[in-house]
């Protein structure tokens, strides 16, 4: 990991992504509390947090396509400037009492289609600045950041809401996307090229129209059966566990009989088991084969989820939720870093974004689906079932699979050169 931040253009790709990922924590909270509070509604709430998985879903993967034609960098800071001009406006709107709920709606899906391009597009660029036998490490720093960052807003971003109010949370992302650009203006116009044959082209085989851009993605991923086989896998894992989402607040509420600092911690507690799981797993990623990361990963997920359903005792579910948060690092660093090793540069937006879009699609419908099945059983049934679900899946998926038991990052180190620039 040394190695890695005394990378130059790696520095600035990290740093971009932190200060922007900050903003939009500690936005996020102000955002829902200021509908809470202005609606008084929680089914509008709720409405919020379902619309901001629409873009991940129905925009990712045409994002995808546009991030595979354009210069990667170009894509970065037009997309922090739009974002920085969007939350930036809605904090003057709210200052002058005239935000409202539609546009404080329009802002929050605007910031996640924002988010559409700017992460298939930074994906792309890691393994241009990186060396492939430095992604995990890579992938691990900058998921450790990210998770820090949800730790500090967790803990932070509500005291601010009460101290300074709602305005200066919007302005500070706001500025968090300038401070980002500046970042990722440092890094040269060459490692953001689609082509790295042709470090100062802008397009990739012009010629080509989306649809059939975006079919290529496509063919690569039925073609490829390791990422689909990983993808099938994710969907069915994915269900289970966002499903889960709408019932934390209940679990705390509920089966451990607390009231809201312990559900802050309960979230606090996964975000800093993320970071741990990230600093390790960037750190002894390698030493271990990738399908073995993966599947201690996601098992490790299954059974924290199993634990929680049978525990009543509120510092031992911390304990539980915050070994959940390491696991989830253990697979998400190495199936990130793995994607980013196997896909060719050239098709990496548009395959990535699919990949993500078809993990993620079943989601709005789970949350829904999970919080009726919780109150007609119960939220220990719950957590029980999909947490034994998804341990079964994982089994069956690696079992079946012999790609997917074999698969290893080591394997595609040299392979598919991505043309780093360093």
């Amino acid at each position: 990991m040394e190695r890695v931040l005394s990378n130059g253009k790696f520095l600035r790709l990290w740093l971009g992504q932190a200060v922007s990922n900050s903003g939009d924590y500690v936005f996020g909270i102000a955002v829902i509390w200021y509908i809470l509070v202005s609606t008084e509604s929680v089914i509008l709430v709720g409405l919020t947090v379902a619309l901001t998985l629409v873009p991940s879903i129905l925009v990712a993967p045409l994002a995808g396509v546009l991030v595979d034609r354009w210069n990667r960098r170009h894509v970065l800071l037009a997309t922090y400037a739009a974002q920085a001009t969007l939350v930036g406006g809605a904090g003057i709107l709210y200052v002058l009492h005239e935000l409202g709920f539609v546009f404080a709606l329009i802002t929050v899906v605007g910031l996640e289609v924002g988010h559409s391009f700017a992460n298939p597009a930074s994906g792309a660029i890691l393994p241009r600045v990186v060396d492939k036998s430095e992604l995990i490490s890579a992938n691990g720093l900058i998921s450790g950041t990210s998770s820090f960052n949800m730790l500090t807003s967790t803990a932070v971003g509500g005291a601010v809401v009460a101290l300074l109010g709602l305005s200066v949370p919007f302005e500070y992302d706001a500025i968090s996307f300038v401070l980002a650009m500046a970042f990722i203006a440092g890094i040269p116009h060459a490692v953001g090229s689609p082509n790295p044959e042709e470090p100062r082209a802008t397009m990739v085989a012009p010629s080509l129209s989306f649809t059939r851009q975006l079919a290529d993605g496509g063919r690569y991923l039925r073609s490829d059966r390791v990422v689909l086989g990983l993808t099938v896998m994710g969907t069915l894992v994915s269900f289970f566990a966002m499903g889960l989402q709408g019932l934390y607040a209940p679990y705390v509420q509920l089966n451990l009989q607390s009231g809201p600092t312990i559900y802050g911690l309960f979230l606090a507690s996964f975000a800093g088991g993320a970071i741990a799981g990230s600093l390790v797993i960037g750190h002894i990623g390698r030493r271990f084969r990738t399908s073995t990361l993966l599947i201690a990963g996601l098992s490790g997920q299954a059974l924290a989820i199993i634990t929680l359903s049978i525990n009543r005792d509120a510092l031992l579910a911390l304990v539980i939720w915050g070994g959940c948060g390491v696991a989830q690092m253990v697979n998400v660093v190495p199936f990130q870093s793995l994607l980013q090793a196997k896909i060719p540069t050239s098709l990496f937006g548009r395959v990535s974004s699919m990949v993500n879009a078809i993990m993620f699609a079943p989601s709005p419908l789970a949350i829904i689906m999970t919080s009726e099945l919780a109150v007609r059983f119960s939220i220990a049934i719950m957590f029980l079932l999909y947490g034994i679900a998804m341990l079964i899946t994982v089994i069956t998926v690696f079992a079946l699979s012999q790609d997917i038991r074999k698969v290893d990052i080591k394997r595609y180190e040299g392979v598919n050169p991505s043309s780093t620039l360093r």
